[in-house]
């Protein structure tokens, strides 16, 4: 079965979940990650969406995990407007790269108040909405991968940031 969503607001607020691994059961993936699906589940700590098995994180996703530390994003292509934000402890968003991503829309605040540090974005990222990565502090360096297909970036996608280095020739 395809074409699945996990529920708006399903494991909100759970404080016990710590570690959240999708998998592709049989051929069942969930195409969508209902709008607030795991928000402010204070206690998660690693989000693996592994290959296959999601493609859109929804609104507030994973908004107010405050103890999330890492996320794999390989093969998600929408995430959606604060789907990570106020992950205050996030220090790494990974996406598949190369001829595996698949990433093409971050949203308005998707990131905001992280801890990311360094951020590689994959080239098959289309847009990139206002405020997508504002306020992350500890943000220093970005670049685009070579063959980039950005068509825009919106305003302040990486405001009140302490970018010093970033690369947009591949741009």
């Amino acid at each position: 079965t395809t074409g699945q969503k996990l529920p708006n607001g399903m494991f909100a607020g759970i404080r016990s979940l710590r570690c959240i691994k999708t998998v592709d059961n049989h051929g069942y993936k969930f195409v969508t990650i209902g709008n607030g699906a795991f928000n402010n589940c204070q206690s998660l700590i690693r989000v693996n969406i592994e290959p296959g098995t999601a493609e859109i994180i929804g609104k507030n996703c994973f908004s107010g995990c405050r103890s999330m530390k890492t996320v794999n994003l390989s093969d998600v292509k929408v995430i959606l407007r604060e789907a990570f934000q106020g992950c205050y402890t996030l220090i790494s968003s990974d996406f598949a790269m190369g001829n595996n991503a698949k990433t093409k829309y971050i949203g308005c605040g998707a990131f905001g108040y992280t801890k990311l540090r360094t951020l590689e974005l994959p080239k098959t990222i289309i847009r990139i909405a206002n405020s997508a990565y504002r306020r992350c502090y500890q943000l220093e360096t970005f670049s685009f991968e070579e063959n980039s297909q950005l068509q825009s970036i919106g305003k302040r996608a990486f405001g009140d940031c302490a970018v010093s280095k970033y690369n947009l020739n591949h741009v």
